[in-house]
């Protein structure tokens, strides 16, 4: 397999134009990331980089690529409403809604990591105590798609490299030239 260098670990944009490349066969791969955990890489992009066109030769020349829902059973008595928080791998509780009618919540676009849920039922006179906090759910963080390069082929080392966004604080972007680590 290839050997990959890491170009760049903190992108924080869904595109990034890369200069000075030398003639030979790139790869390009990118995969999601928020500060604990990095998802799965996306495709990979492969584009061929050509010298660049040379002076006329002079004497003897050689030639030179998470969604899901959460329900939980309602306690007896009138309920008007559930206070629903979260914690992102094992982090402090944060309020997700406050005023939650009804005993489940859809969750979508969570980036990658472990998460945990706790509720409790309020009434108009106060809420009571919070649930046990739910199972851990791991949400694995998505690959990027749509990773391509252009131009391609690049007659002078220039190329933008660019991916589909998805849910995710950073992405990382990875390079290797004709199958072997540089830098």
């Amino acid at each position: 397999g290839a050997s990959w260098v890491v170009l760049n670990a903190n992108l924080g944009t869904t595109s990034t134009s890369l200069t000075g490349k030398l003639a030979g066969s790139y790869l390009y791969r990118v995969q999601a990331c928020n500060n604990t955990y990095c998802g799965d890489y996306g495709l990979i992009a492969r584009v061929e980089v050509t010298p660049g066109t040379p002076g006329a030769p002079a004497g003897a020349v050689s030639p030179n690529v998470g969604n899901f829902s959460l329900t939980w059973t309602p306690p007896s008595g009138a309920i008007s409403g559930y206070t629903l928080d979260e914690s992102l791998n094992g982090g402090a509780w944060n309020t997700l809604d406050s005023n939650l009618v009804g005993a489940s919540r859809t969750l979508t676009g969570k980036a990658g990591g472990n998460y945990s849920y706790r509720v409790k039922a309020c009434t108009a006179g106060g809420c009571g105590a919070y649930s046990a906090a739910s199972s851990s759910i791991q949400v694995i963080m998505a690959s990027p798609s749509g990773v391509g390069v252009t131009p391609n082929p690049s007659t002078d080392g220039t190329v933008l490299v660019v991916w589909n966004s998805v849910a995710a604080e950073y992405y990382r972007l990875t390079v290797t030239k004709d199958g072997q680590p540089f830098g």
